[in-house]
């Protein structure tokens, strides 16, 4: 087997009761009701950063699910990703319970506008000391576009087609607007920033009109690290343009290894360097002192599991009303219109065959919905984590809950120290910024990335 490279490790959040497995909110020992409690969110921060991860990610939404049996009913009452509060907000409480964890947040590029989301970003930037990134996305649920005064979600190419320039309006003001040196901070002339070094962007496009500059002076990595998930045709083609962090996933290691190289292959094909984007996958782990102390834990995950809650949350991504078919039916390979292409491919396109509806509702309701789930001792799943990354040639994992705290704190305590003893995980206990940490190669973006044209150099 190949010898891993040390990896790479995100912890999963979002801001809300109930999220990824549906249902577990109702475990017994779950925790998960002090979403709302700002200590809830300092204690996360303060127990990643003293374990070292890499960052804690944060997915977000902007509507209710109502695909399944066309209603938000069953999305409102199991409470999946819903309640749920503006991560944004959460992350700024977080940074001063933390010196290396980073964050990534999920913002829209379909529903923010460029000038105010650069502002916010920059302040995150500014006051964690370059520990922030972005997660790009372009949001697929119908109530989304409801609520942001559309009458019906844009089209999936029109999505990505906006992206791209709200991306180039975010570049011009964060990387263009103000020059390295503009800043004097000059007490005797009392003189802070040159004016001849501030510049306006004057983006006139068919999303936005942007006047600019940048209302706030250069962040420490200015632009903040790109995160990106699209699995799409077009959405590997943006992420092998934009994104540093791509989300990959594959229902087996050969499949994950196939979607790695694809993504790595678009990548070296528009001249950035096959390793200039790090790939992690998702990670779920039961972990028991035994193989039956574990197993009887993830009975109990599945015993909190809600079928009606995954399901609604299936059909919120996928497109996909699984209450409208039989359960010996297959649901049609062509993507449901305007949704996540993705969420439905891993059960039809992706596969010899496809998954029958019955295969698939006992699927997502089986532990983990989206990857498997590694139920065993703490050896055990350093094993297969090693495993995984060497077959796929993954850069590192993104660690989901089943239970809170407690499935954190157990990895942690229990797996943690068995991949840093094998040189599989090197802890963040050095204060740096985000970019830095992953590529150990300076605070901003390449000049290898499509941003790097919308630089002055004077």
């Amino acid at each position: 087997m190949t010898k891993t490279r040390p990896l790479l490790l995100n912890a999963f959040e979002m801001a809300g009761v109930g999220y990824y497995a549906q249902g577990c909110w109702s475990h017994p020992e779950s925790m998960r009701i002090r979403y709302k409690d700002l200590s809830y969110w300092t204690e996360r921060a303060s127990m990643l950063d003293a374990a070292g991860f890499h960052s804690l990610f944060f997915a977000d939404v902007l509507g209710v699910y109502d695909v399944y049996r066309n209603s938000p009913d069953p999305a409102i009452a199991g409470a999946v990703d819903f309640p749920l509060n503006d991560p944004v907000i959460v992350i700024a409480a977080m940074l001063g319970a933390s010196q290396n964890l980073s964050f990534a947040v999920t913002a829209s590029t379909t529903y923010e506008q460029p000038f105010p989301f650069a502002r916010r970003f920059a302040t995150l930037d500014h006051l964690s000391k370059g520990r922030i990134a972005w997660n790009v996305v372009t949001s697929y649920l119908p109530n989304a576009a409801r609520n942001y005064g559309l009458k019906d979600q844009m089209p999936h190419a029109e999505r990505y087609e906006r992206a791209e320039e709200f991306l180039e309006v975010v570049y011009k003001l964060l990387e263009g607007s103000w020059e390295d040196d503009a800043v004097l901070y000059d007490k005797v002339a009392k003189v802070y920033a040159d004016p001849a070094k501030v510049h306006r962007i004057d983006h006139a496009g068919k999303y936005f009109s942007v006047q600019g500059p940048s209302i706030t002076e250069p962040s420490i990595q200015r632009t903040p690290v790109i995160f990106q998930a699209g699995a799409s045709a077009r959405g590997i083609e943006f992420a092998a343009r934009h994104a540093e962090v791509v989300f990959v996933n594959g229902m087996n290691p050969e499949g994950l290894r196939a979607n790695v190289d694809r993504l790595r292959d678009a990548a070296e094909k528009i001249g950035r360097g096959r390793y200039d984007i790090k790939v992690v996958t998702d990670l779920s782990a039961v972990i028991g002192a035994s193989q039956a102390e574990a197993e009887q834990k993830a009975d109990a995950v599945r015993a909190a599991q809600s079928p009606e809650a995954q399901y609604a949350a299936f059909g919120g991504a996928s497109g996909y009303d699984l209450s409208k078919y039989h359960d010996d039916d297959t649901l049609t390979s062509e993507p449901a219109k305007n949704f996540s292409r993705s969420e439905g491919a891993r059960f039809t396109s992706e596969k010899k065959r496809p998954d029958s509806v019955g295969e698939i509702k006992k699927r997502l309701i089986n532990l983990s919905p989206y990857a498997s789930t590694m139920v065993g001792t703490p050896a055990h799943i350093a094993d297969e984590m090693e495993r995984i990354a060497a077959i796929t040639d993954i850069d590192g994992f993104t660690l989901h809950e089943f239970v809170t705290p407690h499935d954190f704190e157990t990895f942690v305590a229990e797996v943690m120290p068995i991949l840093e003893q094998r040189g599989l995980f090197e802890p963040a206990r050095k204060p740096m910024s985000f970019r830095q940490r992953l590529f150990d190669k300076g605070d901003r973006l390449p000049e290898t990335h499509p941003a790097a044209a919308f630089r002055r150099h004077g």
